[in-house]
Order: structure tokens, then sequence, then C-alpha cells
């Protein structure tokens, strides 16, 4: 779901009020108040938050939640013709693995875009062992960084990468 103005956290306290699972993907930044300096948990990604619930939960949430707005990716057809957007729904084994990278590695956490991550030229991988056990993933170099990171992506829309042992990582097909 996206919450636009950055209404995430407010989106978040009224799903608490209600009930709903949801969750925001969260980070530290540096933040300056005239001479002091703070870490502060923000929102890593400005107006994202994923609500797990059913077709018919989520209509009733939405019309509880008025800052939150479905997420969408354009279709295509076969022709590269804009179909029509379609609502962007996460497989719940995706947004575990996703979770868990997530709350784990708060201070490491690299979020990418798409275009700015080049799967085709990973290596899919599992983690064996230590807090990511059995995540699948694909390994791969990442722009800006020296070493190789852990890429869990979600559908074409976000990924989260992190740096895991080498010695942790065994080979798929």
């Amino acid at each position: 779901m996206s919450a636009p103005y950055r209404n995430e956290m407010k989106a978040a306290r009224m799903l608490d009020e209600l009930h709903a699972e949801y969750f925001i993907p969260m980070h530290y930044v540096l933040v300056q108040r005239g001479a002091c300096k703070r870490r502060q948990l923000v929102p890593a990604v400005s107006n994202l938050l994923f609500v797990h619930a059913t077709d018919e939960r989520m209509t009733y949430l939405k019309g509880k939640v008025p800052v939150m707005q479905y997420k969408m990716l354009k279709g295509h057809t076969a022709d590269g013709k804009v179909e029509k957007n379609e609502k962007i729904v996460v497989r719940d084994e995706e947004m575990e693995a996703f979770i868990r990278v997530c709350k784990e590695e708060l201070e490491k956490l690299q979020f990418l875009r798409p275009e700015e991550v080049n799967l085709e030229k990973g290596t899919k991988v599992r983690v064996i062992g230590g807090p990511f056990d059995g995540i699948e993933g694909t390994f791969v170099k990442v722009k800006g960084s020296r070493s190789r990171k852990l890429v869990i992506c979600i559908d074409n829309f976000i990924s989260v990468a992190t740096e895991v042992a080498p010695e942790m990582i065994e080979v798929l097909g």
C-alpha cells in the first residue's frame, strides 16, 4: 500500500487500532536538530507499507484508513502496450523472507529499486545457518558496494540487500 505525503506512520497507528497486520521497512538515520545529533528510526522507503489481508478485509481497511492507497504496477500486453494497472500482491513466502531480513539487520540494509540491481547476473543461493537460515535470494554485486550481497526481491517492485558471509551460502541449481 501507499500512504502519500509520508503518512505511513499515521496509517500504521490507524491499522493498529483496527488490529490489522502490517509491516513498514525501517532504518536508522542521523538527524541533526540544532547542535544535537541523534539516530532516529524512520521508514526506509517513503510512502510504503505492506498490509497482510484478504481482498475483502483490505477493502474494509482501506475504507477505514483514508490515507492508504493501493500500490499499482502497469500491466502489459504481449506486444508491450500498457493494458491496465494491477494491484501489487506479494506472496506470503516472499514477504516473510523480506521481513526477516529487514528486522534483523537495520544497520546494514540497502533498499533498491528494480532498475538498481541486475538479478540476472547474480547467483541463486540459500542461506545456511545464522539469522537468515533458509532464506533464498540472489547473491550479486551491488553498485557502490565492495562485496557481493544477498538480495531479496519482491516481484520486481522493491529489493533489500544485506551482507552474508560466503561460507553461509549454498548455491542453488
